[in-house]
């Protein structure tokens, strides 16, 4: 995997905050952790899986990341100790005020730290989306993709199922 330093982001930061302008401020978004995050972003959502959702997908992840990063970058501020992870409010009582939130109506089953962000639960819904359906093993997407050099009588190519054609069998 190369460093992240050398990886060309797939979505810009001004993109990126065309789409989710709560994330304009500088002070709490710094562009330099929106640039790390879209680079990480990059580097591990896999093109073929995600497809035409691949920028999607990678806004979503960079704006988990944000919010868990100001998270713990306001926990410090206040003297506490940053990146200790809490799980969403099941119900506060500021006074004489009480609040309860139906929380699991918003979290994905199973869902792990992507359920502590709005954006980390789209991310999830919609990279189980990506990762539905049959998948091809190979080495990459598009040119190339799937080929096993001597497979197939040396042609290269894998074998990619039968063909559900009309005809293909006869019909």
């Amino acid at each position: 995997m190369p460093p992240i330093t050398s990886v060309t982001p797939i979505v810009t930061p001004a993109q990126f905050l065309g789409d989710l302008p709560e994330f304009k401020d500088t002070s709490k978004y710094p562009t330099s952790s929106i640039n790390y995050w879209l680079a990480v972003a990059t580097v591990l959502l896999d093109p073929c899986r995600w497809g035409a959702m691949l920028q999607i997908g990678v806004e979503m992840m960079v704006a988990h990341e944000l919010v868990l990063e100001a998270q713990a970058q306001d926990t410090a501020l206040i003297g506490g100790w940053p990146g200790i992870s809490r799980g969403p409010i099941s119900s506060e009582s500021p006074g004489a005020v009480s609040v309860n939130y139906d929380s699991v109506a918003a979290l994905e089953t199973e869902g792990g730290n992507w359920n502590l962000t709005v954006y980390g639960t789209r991310f999830l819904r919609w990279a189980r989306m990506a990762g539905a359906g049959p998948l091809q093993v190979g080495p990459r997407c598009g040119v190339g993709a799937g080929t096993v050099p001597g497979a197939n009588g040396g042609s290269g190519a894998a074998w990619s199922g039968p063909n559900c054609l009309p005809g293909w069998f006869g019909s």
